[in-house]
């Protein structure tokens, strides 16, 4: 099951593959399974301002990104607590993809399907499409897709925290941005979110992000 929400607020148009006055176009990708675990983390206890990440991003790697695409997991009995949060990204321009979570045999841990496949193909798509590829993920399962992408001409990006950035997923991007770097732009605390209320639960069901 695969719940597709929201649309990129600054949508589609002619200037796919070129950008605006000349500047590349890129697709953003966020591997949200991920980076939720990674901001969950005691020691780090901060969240990410999604509007201006994707300005940073865009700063960072001169490019141009038209659209937005944030991939998580969900549980059913998750779903409305995650919705405030989902609002919020959609408020902030991202085209929401998740994918439920199906249970292990043993029927007590709930496991991921799909998510990584989904990027993959986002990725590559966006290659054949002439967009470079900026992914916000560490995990080095993406290694054959951003060399997919730079075999197909174009250029990728990986953005992510350093302790938990795979160096074999840094090495194959074209270059690698470290989130810590941002953090004076992107980090924020929930009282200065624009959309969300309070507490908004992260798509794998922890704490929120």
């Amino acid at each position: 099951m695969v719940v597709r929400r929201g649309l990129s607020d600054r949508g589609t148009d002619s200037r796919r593959g070129r950008g605006i006055e000349g500047v590349t176009d890129a697709l953003l990708i966020v591997d949200g399974s991920g980076l939720s675990i990674c901001l969950n983390r005691p020691e780090r206890g901060w969240r990410i301002d999604y509007r201006k990440l994707r300005l940073a991003l865009e700063r960072e790697t001169a490019r141009t990104i038209l659209d937005s695409d944030y991939y998580g997991s969900f549980v059913d009995r998750g779903m409305t607590q995650r919705e405030p949060f989902l609002r919020y990204l959609r408020s902030c321009g991202f085209r929401v993809d998740l994918v439920a979570l199906g249970p292990r045999i043993d029927g007590r841990v709930p496991i991921e399907k799909g998510v990584d496949a989904k990027i993959v193909i986002a990725a590559t798509n966006a290659a054949r499409e002439g967009r470079d590829v900026v992914l916000v993920s560490h995990d080095a399962d993406f290694c054959p897709a951003l060399l997919e992408v730079r075999r197909l001409g174009r250029v990728t990006f990986v953005a992510g925290f350093k302790r938990e950035m795979s160096m074999d997923l840094a090495r194959t991007a074209d270059r690698w941005i470290r989130l810590e770097d941002l953090a004076g732009e992107i980090r924020v605390f929930e009282s200065s979110l624009e959309a969300p209320p309070s507490r908004p639960i992260g798509p794998d069901g922890g704490a929120a992000l």
